[in-house]
């Protein structure tokens, strides 16, 4: 008895572990991004609120530290850090349709309208980007991480695990 080449069960394999490991990375990335944006302001310090005197941080006492232009957003209330998540492909809308056969099952998004302008910055209201998106990304692949996650997951299908 010899051995038999299934080059259609092997492609299978294959792409399935390349769909869990796109699935990761939307779960890295995620993680990441919620790191991102958990980071203190770098502009200017201005009063939000009446606040406490005796308060224990900026925010208790009543300010705020914004974001310095082409920074990533400074934490005011964690929204937008809350809103990113990952979730099935249905539960977002999309304008940009993937079809790819590697398709991800999950995808990474935000509900928060400002989000975007954040991110882009927005002419009409004179706000600078920033941006947080790439910063997230970038981290995410600091360490070869992506491409860790890929090879264990590629070598897992191919073994049969």
């Amino acid at each position: 008895m010899g051995f038999v080449f299934n080059k259609a069960a092997l492609r299978k394999r294959v792409h399935a572990g390349c769909v869990k490991a796109l699935d990761e990375t939307l779960i890295l990335v995620q993680r990441e991004m919620r790191l991102t944006l958990s980071k203190p302001g770098t502009g200017r310090i201005y009063r939000k609120s009446e606040g406490d005197p005796n308060g224990r941080n900026l925010r208790e006492k009543g300010f705020h530290q914004a974001s310095a232009p082409g920074h990533p957003p400074a934490v005011d209330t964690g929204t937008l850090r809350r809103s990113w998540q990952v979730g099935q492909k249905d539960n977002f809308v999309s304008r940009r349709r993937i079809n790819h056969p590697l398709r991800p099952t999950l995808s990474l998004g935000s509900a928060v309208k400002y989000a975007r302008a954040l991110q882009y910055g927005y002419k009409p209201r004179k706000l600078e980007a920033r941006p947080y998106v790439d910063v997230a990304v970038k981290s995410a692949k600091k360490g070869n991480k992506i491409d860790r996650i890929f090879d264990r997951q590629i070598a897992k299908a191919v073994n049969g695990r």
